[in-house]
């Protein structure tokens, strides 16, 4: 596909201007065939974004790109390279989604968007979006943290939210493919770095926020400024005719979001919570197996039987039924399309085992959404909660001591370990997690009882304060916890989720729980407990 350079920006709404320092030609005569912001992607024909990044500046490789075929470069400021055209913007980021989104044709115009941002949750809600949809008839495409899909195979997410032009180019692949609506999750990584810039966008929905991403974004307030963007997107102009904005209003954020978008004239604004809102969930009971309840919206109410545990998967749920109901999907498909969700990957998902105790997998790395966790745990009665979780290393620090408080209070045994400690000594994350250990031993009365070996003890934390265990090898950790479990115990394994990586200095190792936990159980001697 050739487009002309200047119906391509002309068409995006970029302001630009053309260098005249080496021009190939003029801006009318020159087609482009790809949009690349890597410059080893180039081929022939190709327009190169030069992007200022974290560790490299996009600019240093126009030379390279004009090398392997490109024709034109966006670009902040010259670079003088002989034999490309410099198209001259004044923030090659912001000017990337809209050049891209207008050569591959504006797909996201012809499809259904239906979006989703907070810090827990995406996921699962993605997920439940999802099935209502093709419950509903239509053909769905999804693109978040566990991959990629059209109406073929899934593909890998090298991150939740594609760069500018990775969606374009994906939105454009799926309205090919024949797809209707497409679901997404937006990260706050996503939203700061312009990547939905472009888009239009359906429905915009907010599950909540909580500490995460800090080393990113430096402050709570930041965090929260950088979702907010979704809903000022849309809002001023991003939205289509008829959007709708879907907000959790048991969040503090969310009550401010709401506030904030109470007098907005381009959006429909819809607020969802456990018992309030205008989709809430009445007569809610949740067991091993499930959870029931009925959803009251705005189109009538609707029993409702969710084969997920977990009050926070209510929520999610009642997230997924109010996009509906903007979108005036039967309730009856609605009712079919929660049910149908067995599972999803890496969230509170249950590795078999048949000697009487039950091993969970999550991909809680948060200290919110470990307490979130742990809390549904504890709402099924186990004998003991055994929990198995470290925090990653070059990341922010300020949670490790919270999650440590939130593990030891809440949990009977405690196995700290290693989760993807990057260039950090192991030990080094353990000692400051330790410290919120310590302040629950404190405040309990109870004197530490750290044990420093490989391996797990039977006894169950007293006192309000778990035994604590380090075992810095994370397959070593889930084996001794798995091993220490006995008869109605539930053994917790949080961080990584569907993740199926380690990454250990600057290797990326494979390594995923669900495997480890099942080699763990095949290992384990019956007679052990």
């Amino acid at each position: 596909m050739l487009r002309k350079l200047e119906d391509v920006l002309g068409g995006s709404g970029v302001q630009f201007q053309i260098a005249d320092v080496h021009a190939k030609a003029s801006i009318g005569e020159i087609e482009v065939g790809a949009v690349e912001y890597d410059s080893r992607m180039v081929r022939e024909d190709g327009l190169f974004v030069a992007v200022r990044g974290f560790v490299t500046d996009g600019h240093s490789h126009v030379a390279d790109a004009a090398r392997r075929g490109a024709v034109a470069a966006l670009v902040e400021e010259p670079t003088g390279t002989a034999g490309i055209t410099e198209v001259v913007v004044a923030d090659t980021r912001a000017a990337m989604g809209p050049v891209a989104h207008e050569f591959y044709g504006r797909p996201s115009e012809r499809l259904k968007v239906h979006t989703i941002t907070g810090t827990n949750g995406k996921t699962t809600t993605l997920h439940l979006i999802d099935s209502i949809l093709k419950e509903s008839g239509i053909r769905t495409g999804v693109i978040g943290t566990l991959g990629y899909r059209g109406t073929g195979a899934n593909s890998t997410a090298e991150r939740t939210s594609p760069e500018a032009v990775d969606l374009a180019r994906l939105l454009a692949s799926m309205l090919d493919d024949g797809v209707e609506a497409v679901t997404m999750e937006v990260s706050s990584h996503a939203l700061s770095l312009g990547r939905v810039l472009g888009m239009k966008i359906d429905t915009a929905t907010f599950t909540n926020l909580s500490r995460d991403h800090l080393d990113f974004h430096g402050s709570i307030a930041e965090y929260g400024a950088a979702k907010r963007k979704l809903f000022d997107l849309i809002a001023g102009g991003a939205g289509k005719p008829g959007a709708s904005v879907i907000v959790n209003r048991d969040d503090a954020f969310g009550r401010e979001l709401l506030e904030s978008l109470s007098d907005a004239e381009r959006v429909a604004v819809l607020s969802y919570g456990m018992t309030d809102g205008d989709v809430y969930a009445s007569s809610t009971e949740t067991d091993a197996e499930g959870t029931t309840a009925i959803f009251h919206t705005p189109a009538g109410e609707i029993d409702v039987r969710l084969n997920l545990i977990a009050g926070f998967n209510v929520m999610n749920a009642l997230a997924a039924t109010a996009v509906a109901v903007t979108q005036s999907v039967p309730l009856e498909s609605v009712r079919a399309g929660l049910g149908k969700v067995k599972r999803v990957a890496g969230r509170l998902e249950l590795v078999q085992g048949a000697q009487g105790f039950s091993v969970v997998v999550d991909y809680a790395h948060t200290p919110d959404a470990l307490e979130q966790v742990l809390t549904a745990i504890r709402d099924l009665n186990p004998a003991r909660i055994i929990t198995v979780f470290g925090c990653g290393g070059d990341r922010d620090r300020g949670k490790r001591p919270m999650m440590g408080r939130i593990a030891a209070r809440m949990s009977d045994l405690v196995v700290i370990t290693s989760y993807n400690p990057r260039t950090e000594e192991p030990g080094a994350i353990i000692a400051e997690i330790l410290e919120g250990v310590h302040d629950v031993e404190v405040a309990s009365g109870r004197g530490a009882r750290v044990d420093r070996h490989a391996g797990a003890g039977r006894t169950g934390g007293t006192g309000g304060v778990a035994d604590v265990n380090i075992v810095e090898d994370r397959r070593e950790a889930i084996a001794a916890a798995i091993l220490a479990a006995a008869t109605g115990d539930i053994v917790v394994i949080a961080g990584k989720g569907h993740e199926d990586y380690q990454i250990v200095g600057n290797e990326r190792l494979h390594f995923d729980d669900c495997e480890e936990a099942r080699a763990a159980i095949a290992a384990r001697k019956p007679e052990a407990h």
